[in-house]
């Protein structure tokens, strides 16, 4: 369909969406999307909603058109949605419903992004881990996606399935998945097509015990010295693998990799469990009963504040942004011409890339850390628009990401950016 309404999206300084109901396709983005979302339309349109949003989050249901239609009483909710570099994030979301071209379609407000909590990763892993095992079909192409959710979710760096070949008597690896930032590269490589046998390492522990397996740093677990779990190939550290069960027999095993020590986390390991046994269960036919569960511990739907409130923060947010511009830093000594745009992407058509401002809003990263990073360690190298500004690419902004991600699995500032940067923390300077 074309296109529509394409100037009043455009002239909209909120991200915004448009959704066709009948089947949840993408229609229509705005330019404001890319500065949250990493997004551009020719990226998004023509494909499925849940693949930008997480419905599931703001109201519980897994279908995109009975989601949205349940939205629209709902005023502002939280959701979750992916950014091009991979990475979770939690916006507002508000919906309106009408009619274009015959057709019913969700015009969607998108603002704001911040990172999930803890509960509201591990809620939106299970609501979306839902969505998979509802789409039936056979428990490896299940576990495909599974895997994306849980690593995006829950940041594991890599994940794998094993599928058990009972004529040989050996796990066989037939799927990896990588992180956009961080992966383990080495170790992705090297496991793709690997046979295990019951007992080595940690799938095959997991396989030989029919039990979930955990260790929080395989480096130093005695037992698994010398196995591929701790060869040395790649800086990793947290390992966790989980059976899958299914007719009377296990079926593979899925596992989890990460590059900084995890200790056993109960409800973590809950989530895995639970999909193990209902990948083999949904199979061979069943659908459990658990599958049409609406809500999930930690993830509340906060409902829209009274009128007063939303004028308290529209005034508010137009407040922090006149005082971010009047202290923005980063502004050119000459400060830009008349008629020229602040911070926050008003030159994208003369120089392409987001400016600090969005840059900081994407990230979650303040703009001031951002620029100690740049200024200390260099390891991103922003161009300059025409008036002055910084201007950053996409490569920078997943660095940021790479080096943000590190410092929140416990990795230290210098490591993290050594690790960026591809060198060892001695060479960095200052």
């Amino acid at each position: 369909m074309e296109r529509p309404s394409a100037q009043l999206l455009q002239q909209s300084s909120d991200a915004v969406v448009v959704i066709r109901l009948g089947d949840g396709l993408i229609v229509d983005v705005n330019e404001a999307l890319f500065a949250i979302t990493g997004h551009r339309a020719e990226d998004l349109i023509g494909r499925n909603s849940h693949e930008l949003l997480i419905w599931s989050t703001v109201a519980g249901r897994p279908e995109p058109a009975a989601g949205l239609r349940e939205l629209r009483s709902s005023g502002e909710v939280p959701a979750g949605f992916r950014t091009r570099a991979g990475e979770l994030r939690v916006g507002s979301l508000s919906v309106l419903v009408v009619d274009v071209e015959g057709g019913r379609h969700a015009v969607c407000t998108l603002r704001a992004g911040r990172d999930p909590t803890g509960a509201e990763r591990r809620g939106i892993a299970q609501l979306e881990l839902r969505r998979i095992l509802r789409s039936g079909g056979a428990w490896l192409e299940m576990a495909r996606a599974a895997l994306q959710v849980l690593g995006e979710c829950l940041r594991w760096e890599l994940g794998a399935a094993w599928e058990v070949d009972r004529a040989a008597g050996v796990l066989r690896c037939v799927h990896v998945w990588c992180a956009p930032v961080g992966c383990p590269e080495a170790l992705a490589e090297g496991s793709a097509g690997m046979a295990v046998r019951a007992g080595e390492g940690m799938v095959g522990r997991a396989w030989k015990t029919g039990g979930a397996a955990w260790v929080p740093d395989v480096l130093v677990d005695p037992a698994l010295v010398g196995t591929r779990s701790a060869d040395g190939r790649a800086p990793v550290h947290g390992w966790v693998a989980v059976p899958v069960p299914g007719d009377g027999e296990i079926l593979g095993v899925l596992e989890l990799v990460s590059r900084a020590v995890r200790n056993r986390d109960e409800e973590t390991l809950h989530i895995l469990q639970w999909l193990g046994s209902h990948l083999g269960t949904v199979a061979v036919g069943g659908m459990p009963d658990d599958l049409e569960g609406a809500t999930v511990p930690g993830l509340e739907l906060q409902r829209d504040p009274p009128p007063v409130l939303h004028e308290l923060a529209r005034s508010v947010g137009r407040l922090n942004r006149l005082l971010e511009d009047f202290m923005e830093a980063d502004r050119p000594e000459r400060g830009p011409r008349s008629g020229e745009a602040a911070a926050g992407g008003g030159e994208r058509g003369l120089t392409a890339g987001l400016t600090l401002k969005a840059v900081s809003e994407r990230t979650g990263i303040p703009a001031a850390t951002v620029r100690t990073w740049e200024r200390r360690y260099r390891f991103i190298h922003p161009s300059r628009s025409p008036s002055g500004y910084r201007i950053y690419s996409e490569e920078d902004i997943a660095r940021i990401l790479e080096v943000k991600h590190l410092l929140d699995q416990g990795v230290r500032i210098s490591e993290a950016m050594a690790a960026v940067r591809g060198r060892a923390p001695e060479d960095e300077g200052g």
